[in-house]
């Protein structure tokens, strides 16, 4: 059983936020707390920046997001009626979205109006 996502999120393959400098969700953390990658020299600069304005410790087990992460990437394989390339630009361009998922129950729609403007111009 799939859980509650937009149709889209079946073909991200980066659950974990791997071309972020932090990345932040609540897989492997206690209720009511964050999980935070900190990913580049970017990332660490600014938790560094912000230390002492949280509550933060150093989770003893990064299992759960990996887990996640593969089945996300799974997926997100699974799921992309084009090749998935992980060294490709993270965005697909509008053209591109056409050519690849025209005709499809994946061919774009208008984007709803509390959307930023990325989304209308990438996917």
């Amino acid at each position: 059983m799939r859980g509650p996502s937009l149709h889209g999120c079946d073909e991200c393959a980066d659950f974990a936020g791997l071309a972020a400098d932090l990345a932040v969700g609540n897989v492997g953390s206690d209720p009511g707390r964050s999980t935070v990658l900190v990913r580049t020299e970017a990332g660490a600069g600014a938790w560094a920046a912000a230390a002492g304005a949280f509550d933060a410790a150093r989770l003893d087990d990064l299992a759960p997001v990996a887990r996640i992460a593969a089945r996300n990437r799974r997926l997100a394989e699974r799921s992309l009626q084009r090749a998935l390339d992980p060294d490709g630009t993270l965005w697909i361009g509008y053209e591109e979205h056409l050519e690849a998922y025209g005709g499809t129950d994946r061919a774009p729609v208008k984007a709803p109006p509390h959307r930023s403007h990325h989304y209308e111009v990438s996917c």
